[in-house]
């Protein structure tokens, strides 16, 4: 049975984003065939909208695409900070912690969302369970998405077809599953051990697991999960479980009315003072602190 005063990180919808005030479209179509929590796109970088930077870490429903091909931006994917520099795609799968710490003043692309529901995409590389990846473009390949992208952008917003919608954000998915495919690099036994240690953090964060219990989980020795994350994350396997826990903990302490006791039970501490004690090494912040600033910010 669930406990109910367990604190869980819930999920956010493009509308429930938008009441937050993190976003403002003012481009949108007045009577959408597609209903934005379907499917949205804008470019980057003009005056169609306004948004809010930092956008804090949340977990989002939607599936979205950004490609940048002016300027750079950051993207925290879990408990890892990428810089998107331009020229680049990177396609995000729903249910994912994110977040944009900055854009650059020159940041020239696109952004779209869109559910799995509508647009029915098997995903494949860009499956949930599937860590993230960047992918660089180069003229060949800024060449195919760029007018697929305008496509997109006219249809939505002259509201004229949600099939040709649906049919050219398909293509769109196809194309960057390809190009992934084309540009992925060899195996590497390493990494794959390192991006499932990745996904098992995420799945249930804890701070009860002890590093040998992840490694048996993985059938490994601890020393080799600690080697393998090393190479992939540059930080050792404890150092990237503490800032998986530190991700979900700022995500909970976000949360409306969310006690910081639960929000350390949640997480698998043994008390809400090692829990402070925690989160105050690795932020220089107190829980109770980095609440408040969040209420006062809102």
């Amino acid at each position: 049975m669930q406990d109910p005063k367990a604190v869980h990180i819930p999920l956010i919808s493009p509308t429930e984003f938008e009441e937050q005030r993190w976003f403002v479209s003012y481009d949108r179509p007045m009577a959408p065939l597609v209903p934005y929590d379907n499917f949205y796109i804008h470019r980057l970088g003009d005056d169609s909208y306004h948004l809010k930077i930092p956008i804090p870490l949340h977990r989002q429903t939607v599936s979205d695409c950004l490609v940048i091909t002016e300027g750079q931006c950051g993207r925290q994917i879990g408990p890892v900070l990428v810089d998107l520099k331009a020229p680049c795609l990177l396609v995000m799968p729903a249910g994912w912690i994110v977040g944009t710490p900055y854009l650059s003043d020159d940041i020239k692309g696109y952004y779209c969302h869109f559910s799995a529901a509508w647009v029915r995409h098997p995903m494949g590389l860009f499956h949930p369970s599937t860590f993230p990846t960047v992918q660089a473009l180069d003229a060949s390949t800024v060449e195919i998405f760029v007018p697929l992208l305008e496509r997109l952008v006219a249809l939505y917003q002259q509201n004229r077809s949600a099939k040709l919608l649906h049919r050219y954000l398909y293509l769109l998915l196809e194309e960057a599953a390809l190009l992934a495919q084309q540009t992925a690099p060899p195996s590497n036994a390493a990494q794959d051990l390192a991006l499932r240690y990745c996904q098992l953090l995420q799945q249930k964060p804890s701070a009860h697991w002890r590093i040998r219990d992840l490694a048996q989980a993985l059938h490994c020795s601890p020393n080799h999960l600690n080697k393998c994350v090393q190479r992939t994350f540059g930080q050792s396997a404890s150092q990237l479980q503490a800032a998986v826990l530190l991700v979900e903990a700022k995500v909970l302490l976000q949360q409306p009315n969310t006690s910081i006791q639960a929000v350390s039970d949640q997480l698998g501490f043994s008390d809400p003072s090692y829990f402070g004690r925690f989160f105050k090494k690795h932020t220089q912040q107190a829980p109770s602190v980095y609440q408040k600033g969040i209420e006062l910010s809102g």
